[in-house]
């Protein structure tokens, strides 16, 4: 029988999460840089795509919301992609204000709230335009 730790929380994995749906933090102020700052991390995510994971919050219609990841998010939109890889938990905005303010200087800090996990293969986070036709796409059988 296999060891568990109780104690130890679940590791979340990340979930590609459209660009549409990520909103900022009410209440939290960011520099905005120019776009030519971002040059570097551009060329990086076009060629490896973005190596660590936004976190977000959901909101209660079901979007997100940004907590962290400023920079990776606003490269990826300039690369041009769709989604990005996030962390996606359940946190009041005070929690993840906290979060947002405290995490600068301690990386280290565990991410407040519930993991959200990853929807099942057969399911999609985006559903508007995704859903299978319950009919074939052929022509009309006339009788």
């Amino acid at each position: 029988m296999a060891k568990e730790n109780s104690k130890a929380p679940a590791i979340p994995q990340p979930q590609q999460i459209p660009l549409a749906k990520i909103h900022d933090l009410p209440g939290v102020f960011i520099t905005k840089q120019p776009d030519k700052s971002y040059g570097g991390l551009v060329t990086s995510i076009q060629a490896g795509g973005v190596k660590e994971p936004v976190v977000l919050r959901v909101r209660e219609d079901g979007e997100y919301q940004l907590v962290t990841g400023y920079r990776r998010r606003r490269a990826s939109e300039l690369a041009k992609k769709q989604d990005i890889p996030a962390l996606v938990y359940e946190m009041s905005i005070q929690e993840a204000r906290d979060y947002h303010h405290r995490v600068k200087n301690q990386p280290d800090m565990v991410i407040p709230g519930k993991p959200v996990p990853a929807p099942d293969k057969g399911q999609t986070t985006d559903l508007k335009g995704s859903e299978k036709p319950t009919t074939p796409l052929s022509a009309p059988v006339i009788k």
